[in-house]
């Protein structure tokens, strides 16, 4: 993405690539072992937990389904290991691109080849506005300038990691984390009293 097809945006925000807002692009940013260092047949039904394509929607974790490899495998596979509040995030498949939280309960393990995690620091920058980022159609449209592929469509590590972000003042970042968050809450009752209202029609 060049300047010229970048947005404007309003005063004090900026664009920034996903590497320039972590400390260690190289260790910040990786993505899951290669396939033959991590297959299927060395999933169990207990141990460290693996994330999986699955697992990972726009803004939220899915829980269900979740396998595991046994601890050594895990110890062996270190450097695409997770924390539990990092960044998730989706490299093949349609739809592309697709970001979460780890949940606060997975205190490590590893992700699989096609998952990128990302570490930031809270610090500095807010994880859940990075995901309500990553989701928004303006870097959903850079995820499509970039795919390869058509019939499973890929994205390269490289192009995750100069995503280019659209990134506000951090109290500012705060503040649109809480609005976004409200707005889900009032969709999720919304959704909950059509549901109940169906039911209701039925009777």
């Amino acid at each position: 993405m060049n300047e010229d097809t970048l947005l404007e945006l309003p005063k004090g925000w900026i664009w920034a690539k996903l590497e320039d807002l972590v400390l260690e692009p190289k260790n910040d940013i990786v993505d899951g072992p290669f396939g033959s260092n991590l297959k299927a047949s060395e999933y169990e039904d207990k141990g460290i937990p693996i994330i999986r394509l699955q697992n990972v929607t726009r803004n939220k974790f899915i829980k269900k389904n979740i396998r595991f490899i046994k601890p050594e495998k895990a110890e062996l596979l270190k450097r695409h290991s997770f924390s539990k509040n990092d960044i998730v995030i989706t490299k093949l498949g349609a739809p592309l691109g697709e970001a979460c939280l780890v949940p606060e309960d997975f205190e490590w393990g590893v992700i699989v080849a096609d998952i990128v995690r990302v570490k930031t620091d809270d610090k500095y920058i807010s994880k859940k506005y990075l995901v309500y980022c990553i989701n928004s159609e303006v870097v959903i449209k850079q995820f499509e300038t970039n795919t390869k592929g058509t019939t499973r469509p890929r994205v390269n590590l490289s192009h995750i990691r100069e995503l280019e972000l659209p990134i506000s003042p951090l109290p500012e970042q705060h503040r649109i984390v809480t609005k976004i968050e409200e707005l889900f809450t009032k969709l999720d009752v919304g959704v909950e009293v059509l549901k109940k209202t169906k039911v209701q029609l039925k009777l």
